[in-house]
């Protein structure tokens, strides 16, 4: 917070941050996910991308490239190839807006807006 809201940094926040990163990334499994829920490893991928990404992991890293191709490769843990809120928030938060399969998945998203508020905050409902 004192990095990203504050801009004021204290001596050893980046090496905090640094250290919780590697601790996400050292979860991954062979198949790129990042949760070991065989029921909701999509879900849990998604949202350990979305604490990367809060933490300042940026998509440059190949463990962060394997989990997002999981995520546009895959299809959710519903079995529908429509990406789910948690994933299209990690890909924009990553900065990753650019798939077919995000603009698809903010449109869907859009149409149940009245019931997800909250989780939608944040994501470029208004320009897909």
């Amino acid at each position: 917070m004192r990095t990203f809201v504050f801009q004021r940094p204290l001596e050893g926040d980046k090496e905090v941050l640094d250290r919780k990163i590697e601790e996400l990334l050292a979860g991954q499994f062979e198949d790129g996910t990042l949760g070991d829920d065989e029921h909701n490893r999509m879900q849990f991928t998604a949202e350990s991308l979305i604490d990367l990404a809060e933490l300042g992991c940026g998509p440059h890293r190949p463990e962060v490239q394997r989990a997002v191709e999981v995520i546009l490769r895959e299809p959710g843990d519903d079995g529908s190839d429509t990406l789910g809120i948690c994933a299209v928030r990690a890909l924009c938060l990553l900065g990753l807006p650019e798939s077919p399969k995000v603009a698809e998945g903010l449109r869907h998203c859009a149409g149940r807006r009245s019931r997800m508020e909250r989780p939608l905050q944040g994501l470029p409902l208004d320009s897909h």
